[in-house]
Formats: C-alpha cells, structure tokens, sequence
C-alpha cells in the first residue's frame, strides 16, 4: 500500500490540545517541571509552539552567580508564505543568573536535536529532516524557587536550526522568539 498524501502539520487547535497535553503532564510529575509557550518571527519564518521544561539536571553557584542546566522538549510550527512544517525537538539548556531574591535577569544558551516535518520552508532549503539547533536568549524570571517549582519567566530568544553542512544547500532556519514559561 503506497501513501501519497504529505502529512501536514496540525492546526491551531491540534497545537492547543498538546499544549494542554503537556500542561497536564507536566503538573502531575513530582520534579520541578514546566510549560513554555512561545511564538516570534524573523526573516518570513513564522512559529509558534510549546516546551516541556524538564527539572533542572546540574546546578552551581559562584560568587553571587548560579549556573543551572536542564534538558526541554520543544513542538514548533513553522509557516513561510504558502510552506508550513512542524518542527519538533530537544534542547540542553544552560541559564546563568545572579543569586537574589525577587524577579533577576537570566541569559540562557542552548544546543540540540531536532526533526523537521519538510525540507523546505518557504526560500529556505534545510536538505535534510534532522537539524542541529542553537538558542541564545535573555530574559526576567520571578517567584519560587530559581529552576524550580513556582518560578515564572518570560524572555525572548533566537534560535538557529541547520544540518551543519551534512549535505547542501544548507540555508538554515533562524526563529526570534517571546517565550513564556512556569514549572509546578
């Protein structure tokens, strides 16, 4: 049996009921776990999508700094013009942050896995499903405990998804993104 029909990527309500699916995932686990919701555009590359912010793996402090890391769990979808695509995938996340009380400022970088649903979003071609990613972003977090349940965030972040040269053309796809996040 032979199927012809592309798979297209779910509409708005398929992305809202797994966003709620991760959301009730995410508040029956013991571990400071959370939900993010983000959406942006850069270069006619529109996304929206959800992350499940995994706990936090590594955490250290130095001086009046603390260093955490955690792994997150990402479903975009992507649309260019006419294209779209759903891009799903996995990031190890570094954020370093003052130690204080009350809302501080975080910078945060990333690298991960990731497969795309096409391989061509609108003018970009990515030749290849799997792409690499890279995120670097800043933002403001508050309450709880830092990289812990009750703590809130928003920040804005850019990520870079590309095959690293594994076969051309190699354009890449750079998403500027406004994210929301809270762990329970």
């Amino acid at each position: 049996m032979r199927f012809t029909r592309r798979w297209r990527p779910p509409g708005l309500a398929g992305g809202m009921s797994f966003a709620l699916a991760l959301f009730a995932a995410a508040t029956t686990c013991p571990a400071a776990q959370g939900v993010a919701l983000q959406a942006g555009s850069y270069d006619s590359v529109d996304s929206v999508g959800v992350q499940w912010l995994l706990p936090v793996w590594y955490r250290a402090e130095w001086k009046n700094w603390r260093i955490a890391s955690h792994p997150e769990l990402q479903l975009n979808l992507l649309r260019s013009h006419s294209d779209k695509a759903a891009q799903a995938g996995a990031f190890a996340t570094f954020r370093i942050s003052p130690i204080r009380s009350g809302a501080y400022p975080y910078l945060e970088a990333g690298l991960g896995l990731h497969l795309f649903s096409e391989k061509k979003v609108g003018r970009r071609n990515l030749s290849t499903r799997f792409q690499f990613g890279e995120l670097i972003g800043a933002g403001i977090a508050w309450g709880g405990r830092a990289g812990g349940e009750g703590e809130t965030s928003v920040g804005l972040r850019l990520s870079h998804y590309s095959n690293a040269g594994l076969k051309q053309p190699n354009h890449g796809i750079e998403v500027f993104q406004l994210t929301v996040s809270h762990r329970f």
